[in-house]
């Protein structure tokens, strides 16, 4: 089985796909199921974030300035509308910091897509690069690439749960894995606070003995997270997640936690429910997700 997450264009004139190839586990079934109740209530819609990090240095930031002036000087002289003279980047600033001019060039690409439609000519086809340079631009420099996507079926009519326990067992803990570094399907975390694991992963020894304060996951719902960082190189195989593993019962010991941290329902990371079907590279999947900012649709497909 298959989950597809479908997305859209700014201009809502163009979709496109990811799929998922689910694992045959009693939670994907779970979460499956409760996916399809949500999709029938007629109030039923998606949320979604993507959270995008290009990796560069102020020397890269440049380049991409350059690089858009450049597209700029293509636009223009193709004659069929002229970007002014105001929208050219400084060189001496950083791009991050030239806000009208990044406003005011995504406004252009807006306003022609929304006239003539995708693909309509050259002019079109440059402005797309101009989009993803304004994306890529409109942060500071950051030292990692990264993907961070999560996507909900909102359902709003109470009795959409009737007859379904959303409680997660110890069997659905125990497939608990660490966090997925590349491509990974997992149940999203959707509570408020933060878990054991979160206290570890920013060393925060003060929560961790507080268990009242620690919120576990307890229950599930039709929400994923999938996370993309630095490029398929960085996939988790068996012997880093067992690392990982390791490190974090490392520390729970170490700070001699007051309660029964072997739990399944403490164990280390999400609960993955597949992974993606199909290669991607980072850049790759950074320009997806700027080309297609919006997502529209989640569907299980029975690819059998």
């Amino acid at each position: 089985m298959i989950l597809r997450l479908t997305f859209q264009s700014e201009t809502g004139l163009e979709t496109d796909y990811i799929d998922f190839n689910l694992y045959d586990t009693p939670i994907v079934q779970k979460v499956i199921k409760l996916l399809n109740v949500a999709k029938q209530d007629v109030h039923s819609s998606v949320d979604f974030r993507i959270d995008t990090k290009f990796s560069q240095s102020e020397q890269t930031s440049l380049e991409l300035a350059m690089e858009m002036n450049r597209v700029i000087d293509q636009v223009n002289d193709l004659g069929c509308i002229t970007i002014p003279n105001s929208c050219y980047l400084e060189t001496s600033i950083e791009p991050h910091l030239q806000t009208d001019k990044l406003n005011h060039l995504h406004l252009i690409f807006q306003e022609y897509s929304e006239e003539h439609g995708v693909g309509y000519d050259k002019t079109q086809e440059l402005l797309e690069r101009v989009n993803i340079l304004v994306h890529m631009l409109e942060s500071a420099p950051v030292e990692m690439d990264q993907v961070f996507i999560v996507a909900k079926q909102e359902y709003y009519r109470p009795h959409t749960l009737e007859g379904i326990d959303v409680n997660l067992s110890d069997d659905d803990h125990n497939t608990r894995l660490p966090w997925g570094m590349w491509g990974f399907l997992e149940l999203d975390y959707n509570t408020v606070g933060k878990d054991l694991g979160a206290c570890f992963g920013t060393n925060d020894k003060v929560l961790a003995n507080t268990p009242e304060e620690i919120r576990q996951q307890e229950t599930y719902a039709p929400v994923f997270a999938i996370n993309f960082a630095e490029g398929p190189h960085n996939i988790n195989t068996k012997e880093s997640d067992n690392i990982k593993i390791k490190e974090y019962y490392t520390w729970c010991a170490e700070n001699n936690l007051p309660f029964n941290y072997l739990e399944p329902k403490y164990k280390l990371g999400r609960i993955r429910l597949g992974e993606i079907a199909n290669e991607w590279t980072m850049q790759g999947i950074q320009e997806f997700v700027t080309q297609y900012p919006d997502i529209i649709e989640i569907v299980a497909i029975n690819d059998k």
